[in-house]
């Protein structure tokens, strides 16, 4: 908000207003209006009824920024009135004032159309009351003023409009800068909480089955359990890591400690490594080239298999096949396994096999990041009560390149036969 004169005059319009209906009232009534020799008119003091109509024509101002024409209509009457009786009329200048905030106030043809009716009217009756003579000067210097106050009327709206314009766009760049600030929290937010899905899920399930399994050979093989129960402190610590890496995501600045690289596509055989170390029979065939995706989808690549592998080991069971088939521009990956029957011996439901509780929240997530870099992913029942997810995702290196080889071989760390 403004200070000073300028911002008193802003937030008390009307008494600005007021101000100027009485400047002119008071100029009007102490100047002597300009006769030709010749004219037999008296210019002595104002009779009562031009003060009456000078006084309406400049009260009328009081209004001039909510009623413009009205204003200028009033105005230009109490002008003129005096003149149809051959005497001289003292409201030019109100009428000039009711012209500029018509103009000002109102639209650029009101402007032009009372500027013009102006000029001839007062050109007319100033002619029939013979106070002056068209050719006369100030005769002129009517129509000049009148044309001024026009002119600056409009240019005054047209800067205020090209003001009004800017402010707007200005609040909706804001507006758009909030909302874009909003939209990218809202994502990280998704983001963070899809990885911490994954990875509290991935290691949850490891750490449940060899606490299982330490639990079934605590009595009978001391040295298998106690094995198990390393299995469940390092998957436990690795979990707490990688959360740890994903909470400094928060906290971190640009002036913060690097942190480790997202995993990829090179991380997979690691993955299922740690899953055959807790005990589960994951069986993997590659075909094709070594692995490769395009940079924005390895990480969601890493992602969907750690969580379809997870969903495997605590909802299926046993062996969990792993397919991948990489093509020259797309890859494509198959987990599957049995599906965990029911009390009634039905397959488990899908929301089973997607996430514990049913809740369905792996699947989704799963979804989410498969559309996100412009992948297709289909998962359910397939014949002989096995669950499958199919996922297919676009490749990052061109049918004539060369394969990459940010991926160690897939059939280094095999259990079954390798396709070529």
């Amino acid at each position: 908000m403004r200070t000073g004169l300028r911002g008193w005059m802003e937030r008390h319009p009307r008494w600005v207003d007021a101000f100027i209906a009485g400047a002119i009232l008071a100029a009007s009534l102490a100047s002597v209006p300009a006769t030709p020799e010749g004219q037999g008119i008296s210019v002595g003091p104002p009779t009562p009824e031009s003060v009456v109509l000078l006084v309406i024509g400049c009260g009328a101002l009081l209004w001039r920024r909510t009623h413009p024409t009205a204003v200028w209509l009033v105005s230009l009457a109490a002008t003129l009135a005096p003149l149809l009786t051959g005497s001289v009329g003292r409201g030019l200048p109100a009428t000039v004032a009711a012209l500029y905030a018509l103009a000002a106030y109102g639209t650029r043809r009101l402007a032009v159309i009372g500027a013009v009716v102006t000029m001839l009217s007062a050109l007319v009756l100033v002619g029939r009351a013979n106070v002056l003579s068209a050719a006369d000067p100030v005769s002129y210097a009517v129509v000049a003023w009148c044309g001024m106050a026009a002119a600056l009327g409009d240019a005054v709206r047209s800067n205020r409009a090209v003001l009004a314009a800017a402010i707007d766009r200005a609040r909706r760049a804001e507006a758009s800068r909030d909302e874009e600030a909003q939209r990218r929290v809202a994502e990280e937010r998704l983001r963070i909480s899809r990885d911490l899905h994954d990875v509290v899920a991935h290691h949850i399930a490891v750490v449940n089955v060899q606490a299982g399994v330490a639990e079934h050979l605590a009595g009978s093989d001391p040295e298998r359990a106690v094995e198990a129960i390393r299995q469940v402190r390092a998957a436990s610590s690795r979990a707490l890591a990688e959360m740890g890496g994903l909470v400094g995501l928060l906290r971190t600045t640009g002036d913060g400690p690097d942190l480790e690289p997202a995993p990829g596509p090179g991380d997979l055989p690691r993955l299922v490594d740690g899953l055959r170390e807790a005990g589960e029979t994951v069986t993997w065939r590659h075909s094709g080239p070594d692995l490769d995706v395009a940079p924005a989808a390895e990480l969601h690549l890493y992602r969907v298999v750690q969580e379809a592998l997870t969903n495997a080991a605590r909802h299926g069971t046993g062996a969990i096949e792993l397919v991948t088939r990489q093509e020259p521009d797309h890859l494509e990956v198959e987990v599957s396994n049995r599906v965990s029957p029911t009390p009634s011996g039905d397959a488990a439901p899908d929301g089973q096999a997607d996430d514990g509780g049913g809740t369905g929240h792996g699947l989704i997530g799963m979804r989410e990041r498969v559309a996100l870099v412009g992948g297709e992913l289909e998962a359910g029942p397939t014949p002989g009560g096995r669950f499958t997810v199919r996922v297919r995702l676009p490749s990052g290196v061109p049918p004539h390149d060369e394969p990459s080889a940010g991926a160690t071989p897939p059939g280094e760390h095999m259990t079954g036969p390798v396709t070529a």
